[in-house]
C-alpha cells in the first residue's frame, strides 16, 4: 500500500468512525440532537422531528460503516462530502465550534477525493 493509499484509508476510518458514533448517539438519544433542526425545517418535515433524527442516525451509521470498510470508496467519499456539507449549515446556525469540526471533516473528505484521483 502506498503512502497516499494509507492516508486515504486513515481519513476514511476516522470519518466513518465519527459517523457511526454519531449515528448511534442520534438513534439512542434523538431528542438531544433536535437543536440542530431549525423550526422552519421542522414545519415542513413529513414526519416528527424525532423520527427524522432516527432516520438521519441510520444514514450516519450505514454511510459511515460503508465508508470505513471501503465499499465504493470514491462514490462514498462524494456521498460523505454531500452529507457533511448539508449538516454544516445547520451546525453553523447552532454552534460555530461544532461547525468547525464539521468543516474539518468536509475538508478531509475533499482530501480523500483529491488523493484518490492522484493515486
Amino acid at each position: 500500500m502506498t503512502d497516499v493509499q494509507t492516508a486515504i484509508v486513515l481519513i476514511r476510518l476516522g470519518t466513518g468512525f465519527t459517523m457511526v458514533c454519531f449515528g448511534i448517539s442520534q438513534f439512542v438519544n434523538p431528542k438531544g440532537w433536535l437543536v440542530y433542526i431549525p423550526g422552519w425545517l421542522e414545519t415542513i418535515l413529513p414526519m416528527k422531528a424525532v423520527t427524522f433524527m432516527r432516520e438521519h442516525a441510520l444514514g450516519n451509521f450505514i454511510i459511515g460503516l460503508l465508508y470505513m470498510i471501503g465499499v465504493w470508496p470514491l462514490v462514498l467519499a462524494w456521498i460523505v462530502l454531500l452529507w457533511w456539507a448539508s449538516i454544516f449549515f445547520f451546525a453553523l446556525r447552532h454552534d460555530r465550534y461544532i461547525a468547525l469540526r464539521d468543516l474539518s471533516i468536509i475538508m478531509s473528505t475533499v482530501a480523500v477525493i483529491v488523493l484518490h484521483h492522484a493515486s
